[in-house]
């Protein structure tokens, strides 16, 4: 009897629910951009310090760009030199109004056949000289996209916004494929972990998690994770999680480290 009760009251007792897990997490800009020039050149300013904010498109550096500067100025004159085919329209309203005024002797055969097909000639060569004049035009045009085009290779604009955490160059120096400077992407950070191979298979992508901040600028938050590894790293057991956290204020700075809590 005593048994019986004593079963049902441990049968009345709720079990107690697991507790959650914390692992150690780091957080990670987005997105790094370790930011080179397009073209090699001689670095004429940089704009920018570190720590500093940037907007995408913002210019960085600028390269000296004195020839390119006069290459544009030609190709700017020679694109609106409209001179030519101005002069070779009115070459061709002069043949086609001779031929238009004989046009009524040659009907009576009173222009000998010789000038008649001189004059259809020259008309001829007129509107072939006006599409050529027109053509150069259209090619001066053309040059004038690529100069621009050039000189703007001259400019280093940032591609993301962020924070330049790193400036690796100066006024004076010749630069090419190393990085001008460095920027992160710092909203939204990535906290990542590696947790133990035992869970895997019980996370999935859209789980909402707690992390806790190593600042006290940092308030603790909830944030889903975005990746799961769907794969083991043998040299440690483990595998990675990824929570993205919004960051509009930019108050949780990039590089520290962080606490997350499993559900």
């Amino acid at each position: 009897m005593f048994a019986l009760v004593a079963l049902l009251l441990s049968l009345s007792v709720p079990a107690q629910a697991a507790q959650s897990e914390t692992f150690l997490c780091q957080v990670f800009a987005s997105e790094r951009v370790e930011l080179a020039s397009p073209t090699t050149g001689v670095l004429e300013s940089i704009a920018v310090e570190r720590g500093d904010r940037v907007r995408v498109g913002q210019e960085i550096a600028r390269l000296r760009s004195e020839i390119e500067e006069a290459e544009l100025a030609l190709a700017e004159l020679k694109s609106r030199a409209t001179a030519n085919v101005d002069a070779k329209t009115a070459s061709l309203a002069f043949s086609e109004r001779r031929l238009a005024r004989n046009a009524d002797l040659v009907q009576r055969r009173m222009v000998a056949e010789n000038d008649v097909d001189q004059m259809r000639t020259e008309r001829d060569l007129a509107r072939l000289e006006l599409e050529a004049a027109r053509q150069e035009l259209l090619v001066a045009a053309a040059d004038l996209n690529r100069v621009r085009a050039s000189l703007a290779l001259r400019q280093v604009r940032s591609p993301i916004d962020g924070i330049v955490t790193a400036r690796n160059s100066a006024p004076g120096e010749l630069v090419g494929n190393q990085p001008v400077a460095v920027i992160e992407r710092t909203d939204p950070l990535y906290a990542e972990a590696a947790l133990p191979v035992r869970l895997f298979g019980e996370l999935s992508a859209g789980m909402s998690v707690h992390l806790q901040f190593e600042t006290p600028a940092a308030s603790p938050l909830d944030a889903s994770l975005t990746l799961v590894d769907t794969f083991v790293e043998p040299t440690s057991d483990t595998f990675v999680v990824r929570a993205t956290i919004p960051n509009r204020d930019n108050r949780i700075p990039a590089g520290i480290k962080c606490r997350m809590t499993l559900p």
